[in-house]
């Protein structure tokens, strides 16, 4: 500060001054938001649905499930199916299955805060996971378990979170007629 004139401190100081009246001003003029019982007190992502594209399954054979995702209004969460700009990637979990292929979801949003650019997911987004079960366990009705990893942020703040899901198929005997091994 050795190198600021006398001037130019006294309007650094009235500047400052200015912004902490300002500041009062804005924190005492602004009312209160009521807490809406309906939102969380932390902000959540919400698996709406889990749509497998079929019930019946080969052990063998990949099916698509799709997971219908939500965001509270001002937050985003990140894609699934790429690793993003910012924050950390959406992922699908599973207990007795794995991920077998590409995931499918639609175009993230981009958007440039400052020095900040993201692409992201808000609101709602249907987010589509090839999965193959594992082998064992017999044909029979099976209960697919797992969790979607996510960083769900606005612009100020970021929170890791988990959701867990389930869903039932019905593992059928026999293997596909698109596995090579048997062709």
């Amino acid at each position: 500060m050795s190198d600021v004139t006398l001037p130019q401190r006294r309007r650094l100081l009235r500047a400052g001054k200015a912004l902490a009246l300002a500041g009062g001003l804005a924190a005492i003029t602004a009312p209160a938001r009521p807490a809406d019982a309906s939102e969380p007190t932390k902000p959540v992502l919400r698996v709406l649905a889990v749509r497998p594209e079929k019930q019946e399954i080969r052990v063998d054979e990949p099916v698509r499930i799709s997971f219908d995702l939500e965001t509270p209004t001002r937050w985003h969460v990140y894609p699934a199916a790429k690793k993003p700009l910012l924050g950390r990637q959406t992922v699908f979990e599973f207990e007795g299955a794995e991920v077998a292929g590409v995931i499918v979801e639609a175009r993230p949003k981009f958007q440039r805060r400052g020095i900040l650019e993201s692409d992201f997911h808000e609101g709602k987004v249907t987010i589509t996971v090839p999965v193959r079960v594992a082998p064992g366990g017999g044909a029979g009705p099976r209960e697919l378990k797992g969790r979607v990893v996510y960083q769900i942020c606005d612009w100020d703040q970021c929170l890791n979170g988990e959701v867990p899901f389930q869903l039932r198929l019905r593992v059928i005997d026999g293997v596909s007629a698109t596995n090579p091994v048997t062709r």
